[in-house]
């Protein structure tokens, strides 16, 4: 570099970017030279202004000028202050550091000292000064000479000749192209073998990824002066029987090396054990279980389209070199992530490609990292660099996955959410608008905020702080604030703030991140620059304002899908249960706990989720935490048991562990926000029989009825009324509910303008209905009309459960009259016509008691134009419940001899003997119930016969359903009037199962199978004498 910058051709705006992007990287990798003061400083005209540089004008070191800004005129005393003014400098760098070597003739003279100019190769001069000059000077000139991006500072002293510098340049070339080889089949063998590592059970491994996440553009993953003794990249390698250990990936093969040195941070390559031909090889050696296993592993790629994605980027750049093999500069590569038994989906169109490739995160723009693929950089300014200078960020502090030469972790996200999302509904990404205003428009608190969020680039610790201070002095939760910190890249600043050592800043950016984070479009922006990942190294802290701060932000994240994925994916589930330990042992500690079940909750929405958290062991936690007699701890530890309670394994440890007791004595805890939760989890849990017993047995059923207040929240009305709703299948609590006069309360809520309510007490009403006096309650207490209203809607599941409700309404005559005054037959009949399945089969099932209980049945039906031929259409449905329920109907419409010959002109003998071979005992039932109706119409006895419907039929007599062998003896009493049927039945052997029939308890069936017999004995006997006479 020292020959560069001395022979450097100011008109060549390329190589004046060139060396602006090797000057960041030196400083970058070597902060403590950078720091050296230059033996005299740099002075040169300039256009920067105070604003630039934030206000910053002036920094001194002991009797040194380090920085002075003075109108035009800029004065610069080390390398770091340079880097830093020409950063922010913007898009005039160019033009300051064209006006920098116009204005200082030799600059390597001001750097060094007069010794060291004249555009010689700097290690060549240092050789030859004496011992004094050798040591003021030693560790900034092998900074400067050794940085070596390009190739050209390789370039001999002036008196080398022609032909040395061309066979030095060819034995590099060759050199570079071996390593070049030896990378592209290292990245090979690493694409393979990521397939067989993560946490799924037939994995090999539990991590394998390359050290750093950067590359250089031919593709090595070392800086140049490392490449030059063939090392190819560092990988971290995690087996599942051993410890982390690091490789070392060389053009000459693979050996285990010590890793980094947790004192330096630097990278001690030093050999452990032997080298191998390849990284499989070392792998079988370091660990039995991959041994083992690899021989029968598929290696078929977890996320097939990344992995072809990054095989064409790995190659184009690996053999693109010949545009411009003199030009190298960082790269960000693709962070691989192994998800765990994650179902990806990919839109495999051009566009979709183009949204896989990460973008380059803002603040390695001064390293002049690329893409991939050819992609102009981020114009925006790195802020980064100026804290690691400052000491904010110790580029010497890495940790255990990154390396000497890597200043911090790519923010970046491994994937974007429109490229994979989980098989989960709760995890798909909607689309979040961003409402906008005018520049014009703007409130003077933007810009004072923002001036805030510029002081946090300034790099002075105090001064981070102050700001931070300052900031929470502004209402942060306003969408103005957060505009206003994300326009200025204030979200970037408080996400690196996370990787500083000072405990004061990381509080100071938790506290605000905490707050802006509960906006959707802060969310998504965390997403996108992976904050997540310092947000969970964050809960391993030992300090517990920090681990709180963290968890809370990650509780208001992780609501957005891509955050819960990242939150799993660093572990963060197994630390939040960490957290729920240390209250649980620790008394004085339950705000952790209660930070860590906030985390949980917030991420405990999906299904992957769930999963991971029982295999942390959080139930028990959990469990000892609900024990505790603190509200703000309660919510949340009932909150992550209501998300959690949907899996039926959770709920069978909450029966374990006999939880349920503890959410019914939340019911009557003095706190809305509690006994809405637990509602909510006596809601899912009590799908289970068990659990309905144990509500009852720990008097929950009081509390609940004594919550049904229309007024009250509407997340406590539907975990209230969803409680009752699913404990009401119990018989003894009906009758319970009935005593507390739970209906008259649920009526008053039919006129509530939550679905989620209303779904919930209409089926909490179906249930009660059941019950004689409560389904007469549910008239006079005035709930039919609302009822029949809600039959409008549009809201499946809700239609789902009115229509139940009105049917079992129905089962009363009384009833019926009200229902259909109020125009609810017809209401019901439309909903046949739905797109839903299971509408379609409610209704129909709804219809069927009020065909029953009508005054006149024939003539309501008759009514609807069109009614009859859409039931028969019906019969067409592919769905069970559809079939089974227009099965119920057509007994009931067959009853009436008009609307029976409708429906058989519509052809419903044909349609019914097409269904008669189903399995299904529910549908059996009730298509021989209207078996058993149709035959009484004109020849239709025959006609099921002549379509084959008999023997089936027959069949149905070895059911174990009793209903449904009932079902069948009335059919074959009405089939058996005809003789060939009769026939039919007799070789099917139907006589043994009639004769049992015949001393069943049901008079009506033992009628049926005797009458059956007995017209297959007549036509036995008539054989008989026209045989013998």
């Amino acid at each position: 570099m020292g020959v560069r910058i001395s022979r450097l051709n100011t008109e060549d705006d390329d190589a004046v970017e060139q060396l602006i992007t090797d000057l960041s990287a030196l400083v970058a990798t070597h902060p403590i030279e950078a720091e050296m003061a230059f033996e005299k400083p740099l002075e040169w005209t300039t256009s920067i202004t105070p604003e630039d540089l934030s206000g910053m004008t002036h920094e001194a070191d002991e009797d040194r000028v380090l920085l002075d800004l003075t109108q035009d005129h800029i004065i610069v005393g080390s390398l770091q202050k340079l880097q830093h003014v020409l950063t922010m400098a913007g898009s005039k760098k160019v033009d300051e550091l064209k006006a920098l070597m116009k204005e200082n003739e030799d600059p390597l003279a001001n750097i060094l000292g007069a010794a060291y100019g004249g555009g010689a190769k700097l290690s060549s001069i240092h050789a030859s000064l004496d011992d004094s000059l050798k040591a003021q000077n030693g560790e900034l000139v092998t900074a400067l000479d050794k940085y070596e991006l390009d190739g050209a500072d390789d370039m001999s002293p002036v008196t080398s000749s022609n032909a040395q510098q061309q066979q030095q340049q060819q034995e590099d070339d060759s050199q570079e192209a071996r390593s070049v080889k030896a990378m592209q089949r290292a990245e090979a063998e690493m694409s393979r073998l990521r397939n067989v590592a993560g946490v799924d059970d037939d994995d090999l491994l539990e991590e394998l990824d390359w050290e750093t996440s950067i590359t250089f553009s031919n593709g090595l993953r070392v800086p140049p002066w490392k490449q030059a003794d063939g090392s190819l990249g560092h990988i971290l390698a995690n087996p599942k029987d051993g410890d982390r250990f690091y490789v070392m990936a060389h053009v000459d093969g693979f050996w285990e090396i010590k890793g980094p040195d947790h004192a330096t941070g630097d990278m001690n390559t030093e050999q452990v054990g032997s080298a191998y031909n390849s990284l499989m090889e070392l792998l079988r050696a370091k660990s039995p279980i991959f041994e083992e296993g690899v021989d029968k592993a598929s290696f078929a790629p977890k996320l097939a389209f990344l992995a072809e994605e990054d095989e064409r980027a790995q190659s184009g750049r690996m053999g693109g070199r010949g545009q411009d093999s003199s030009r190298r500069a960082y790269r960000p590569s693709r962070i691989w992530l192994t998800e765990e038994d994650e179902d990806s989906v990919f839109d495999q169109s051009k566009e979709t490609l183009e949204k896989a490739m990460l973008v380059p995160c803002e603040r390695w723009s001064s390293f002049g990292l690329q893409l991939d693929t050819p992609t102009s950089p981020s114009p925006n300014k790195s802020s980064t660099l100026r804290l690691m200078r400052s000491g904010l960020i110790n580029s010497r502090r890495m940790s255990q996955t990154s390396s000497a030469w890597l200043p911090i972790h790519s923010l970046q996200t491994p994937t974007a959410a429109e490229d994979f999302s989980e098989s989960d509904e709760s995890d798909e990404e909607e689309d979040i608008e961003e409402r906008r205003m005018r520049q014009a428009d703007l409130p003077p608190e933007y810009w004072s905020i923002q001036k805030l969020v510029r002081y946090l680039s300034g790099g002075n610790v105090t001064a981070t702080v102050i700001a931070l201070s300052s900031l929470r002095d502004h209402d942060l939760t306003s969408e103005i604030a957060q505009f206003a910190i994300r326009d200025v890249g204030g979200l970037e600043l408080l996400i690196n703030l996370l990787d500083t050592e000072e405990d004061k800043c990381k509080i100071g950016a938790l506290q605000v991140l905490k707050d802006i984070s509960l906006h959707p479009q802060v969310k998504k922006a965390i997403a996108e620059m992976n904050g997540m990942r310092p947000l969970v190294a964050i809960l391993e802290s030992p300090n517990d304002q920090l681990k709180c701060l963290a968890a809370i932000t990650i509780s208001h994240c992780a609501n957005f899908p891509r955050n819960r994925r990242m939150f799993r994916y660093y572990g963060g589930i197994t630390k939040a249960v960490e957290l729920l330990r240390i209250g649980a042992e620790d008394p004085s500690k339950l705000e952790v706990a209660r930070c860590g079940a906030l985390a949980l909750w917030s991420s405990s929405s999906s299904s992957k989720n769930k999963e991971h958290i029982l295999k942390a062991g959080a139930v028990p936690l959990l469990a000892e935490l609900l024990t505790k007699d603190d509200i703000e701890l309660l919510v949340p530890v009932v909150g992550v048991l209501e998300e959690c309670a949907t899996s039926q394994a959770y709920r069978d440890l909450i029966r374990k562990y006999n939880l349920t007791p503890f959410l019914v004595a939340n019911l009557s805890k003095d706190n809305k926000v509690l006994q809405a939760h637990s509602a909510m989890a006596i809601f899912k849990c009590a799908e289970d029989p068990a659990t309905r017993r144990i509500v009852r047995e720990c008097g929950g059923l009081e509390p609940l009825v004594r919550l049904l207040n229309p007024a009250a929240d509407t997340l406590l009305l539907e975990g209230v009324t969803g409680a009752i709703w699913k404990t009401a299948y119990d018989a003894d609590n009906i009758a319970e509910y009935s005593r507390l006069k739970a209906v008259e309360q649920l009526v008053a809520l039919l006129r509530s303008s939550s679905e989620a309510v209303l779904m919930n007490v209409a089926g909490a009403l179906g249930q009660l209905a059941t019950n004689t006096d409560s389904c007469r309650l549910v008239r006079t207490a005035g709930g039919v009309e609302p009822l029949i209203n809600l039959l409008t809607g549009t809201n499946a599941e809700l239609l789902i459960n009115v229509t139940k409700a009105v049917g079992r309404t129905a089962q009363l005559k009384d009833n019926i009259d009200a229902i259909d005054k109020l125009d609810g037959v017809r209401l019901l009949w439309s909903l046949l016509k739905h797109s839903n399945a299971e509408v379609q089969a409610s209704a129909a099932w709804a219809i069927c008691p009020c065909i029953k209980n009508a005054r006149d049945a024939g003539e309501l039906v008759r009514s609807f134009v069109g009614g009859l031929e859409l039931v028969v259409g019906l019969l067409k449905s592919s769905n069970q419940d559809v079939l089974a329920g227009v099965c119920a109907l057509i007994a009931q419409i067959a009853k009436d001899e008009e609307n029976l010959a409708v429906i058989t002109d519509h052809g419903v003998v044909t349609m019914l003997s097409k269904l008669v071979r189903t399995t299904n005992d529910t549908l059996r039932e009730h298509l021989a119930e209207a078996i058993a109706n149709c035959c009484t119409w004109g020849n239709n006895c025959v006609a099921f016969g002549t379509e084959g419907a008999v023997a089936p039929l027959a069949r149905y007599l070895k059911s174990k359903s009793s209903a449904v062998r009932h079902a069948t003896a009335h059919a074959l009493h009405q089939l058996s009037r005809d003789p060939e049927n009769c026939v039919t039945m007799h070789q099917a052997g139907v006589v043994r199962p009639l004769l049992d029939l015949v001393g069943a308890t049901d008079r009506s069936v033992q009628d049926a199978a005797a009458r059956c017999l007995g017209n297959i004995r007549r036509l036995a006997l008539c054989n008989e004498m026209n045989r013998y006479g």
